[in-house]
């Protein structure tokens, strides 16, 4: 067991920083991480010895197609599971549709059964873990996952985005019996081999990537009711309204001037900056109420040329193509969505 999860923890650490926060390229279990494409996992599955089950996720497509996923989200219709499996390891993943057609990895459940001899202590786990991603937020025993005569002890390692719901989960399931409630294992427990180790992940953030995509496959033009200026809306959403102070030409923006979006009554984004034909085109900038501050140049309503935006303490500085900055490996988008931008 101490090789392969050594091989877990290794792969689910926090790198590098870029918009959002915590990254989807920073969620992964062994080679797979969020925001990869299906046709690059296959080929990391396959390079790993596993078995990929490519007529479940037919059947999946052709009974259930598209899938709801807890039809909690406005991207659950755009979900499927991939399932791959090899003789110690059965990993579960959800993979979310892009309007290109790509399927992204949305998340991973890997359920690790290592050969006795591999096995290691609880307490040996559990230092592992701690090193890599400090004090648990949550130990205890629970009935989750029950054998006879046993129950999980689940030890969870969480991260979370900003407010957006990336997180990331180890479980640890012991061969000691134990009843459910105690907060703080004792000695005896500790010393319990770990005979099953569940390792998830799951980026809500993909997801809402993927959401954003959607909508824009409707993108048209507002027009504000007082006025009846036009100005094009890259992604659509329901209960959105605008103001715009500036001149008006053919009954769209034309000029400098000031653009206000208001979602259900609510100002979250102002532009200021010069449009063309109802687009934003030349130097603008942009203010979000969620913290976000962009100042720079614009064609065709997208980033383009010189900008910087600012992303709660982060800074993305560089020069834009049609929404895209590509920085440190990764791609940030702004004004348009993450599967145009490469590397995602």
């Amino acid at each position: 067991m101490r090789h392969l999860l050594t091989a877990v923890i290794l792969s689910a650490g926090l790198t590098g920083q870029v918009a959002n926060a915590i990254e989807e390229r920073d969620l992964c279990w062994q080679h797979i991480c969020a925001g990869m494409t299906l046709a690059e996992v296959k080929t990391r599955l396959h390079d790993m010895g596993y078995e990929y089950d490519a007529k479940w996720l037919e059947r999946f497509r052709q009974r259930l197609n598209p899938i709801p996923w807890g039809g909690a989200f406005g991207f659950d219709v755009y979900v499927e599971h991939v399932s791959a499996g090899s003789a110690h390891t059965q990993v579960e993943l959800s993979v979310v549709r892009f309007p290109s057609g790509r399927r992204r990895v949305l998340s991973v459940t890997a359920t690790m059964k290592p050969k006795p001899g591999d096995l290691v202590s609880l307490s040996q786990a559990i230092t592992g873990l701690e090193q890599k991603f400090g004090p648990a937020e949550r130990i205890m025993w629970n009935e989750a996952y029950p054998r006879q005569d046993n129950v999980t002890w689940n030890g969870a390692w969480q991260v979370h985005g900003k407010g957006i719901g990336n997180w990331l989960t180890i479980d640890l399931v012991t061969d000691i019996p134990k009843g459910p409630g105690d907060v703080s294992p004792d000695a005896e427990v500790l010393a319990a081999k770990v005979v099953v180790v569940r390792h998830s992940f799951s980026s809500m953030l993909v997801g809402r990537h993927a959401e954003t995509a959607w909508s824009g496959e409707h993108a048209g033009w507002i027009a504000d009711a007082s006025n009846g200026c036009r100005v094009w809306n890259n992604f659509p959403r329901d209960g959105d309204r605008i103001t715009w102070n500036g001149p008006c030409e053919g009954k769209k923006a034309e000029g400098v001037g000031t653009l206000k979006w208001y979602s259900n009554g609510h100002s979250y984004e102002t532009v200021d900056g010069t449009f063309r034909d109802g687009r934003i085109s030349g130097f603008a900038t942009v203010t979000l109420r969620d913290g976000r501050h962009f100042k720079g140049e614009f064609r065709d309503n997208r980033p383009n040329g010189p900008g910087t935006l600012s992303d709660n303490g982060m800074t993305f500085q560089g020069d834009w193509s049609d929404g895209c900055l590509r920085q440190n490996g990764h791609s940030v988008a702004f004004y348009t969505h993450r599967d145009l931008c490469q590397p995602f």
